[in-house]
């Protein structure tokens, strides 16, 4: 049985967080990563423009688009990875909802949790507590 104290959720470095197996469960497609350049199509529509993720939650993905310097929010099928994968940091992308194995503190044990939130400062994950 696993138990924290106080905390239950944190924030970590990629590193830390391994996806769990067949990948995570949150959504279909690619994960993105904020800060990753991306081809989104404007509004929905039919034509792709340069663009740059800001958020990544429930709601879909939050791009700004680099001509127009305008924000909004697409569903994740209005979004293509540029070539080579583009992208902010190292390691895999997570997804909020995600069940990983996180590293409690940093540490050397895994246990089983959440994506929260993903952003500059890290992933933030809830451990998920055994019963």
């Amino acid at each position: 049985v696993f138990y924290i104290e106080d905390e239950e959720e944190e924030w970590l470095s990629p590193k830390y967080i391994k996806q769990e197996e067949g990948g995570g469960g949150a959504g279909d497609g690619p994960a993105f990563k904020v800060g990753e350049k991306v081809q989104a199509a404007y509004g929905g529509g039919e034509t792709y423009y340069e663009a740059e993720v800001r958020e990544v939650g429930d709601a879909g993905v939050k791009v700004f688009y680099i001509e127009d310097e305008e924000e909004e929010w697409l569903s994740p099928k209005y979004i293509k990875q540029e070539e080579g994968g583009g992208g902010a940091g190292d390691g895999p992308a997570f997804k909020v909802g995600e069940k990983v194995q996180a590293a409690y503190g940093g540490g050397e044990t895994y246990y089983e949790a959440e994506v929260r939130e993903v952003g500059d400062a890290g992933v933030k994950v809830f451990y998920i507590e055994d019963e």
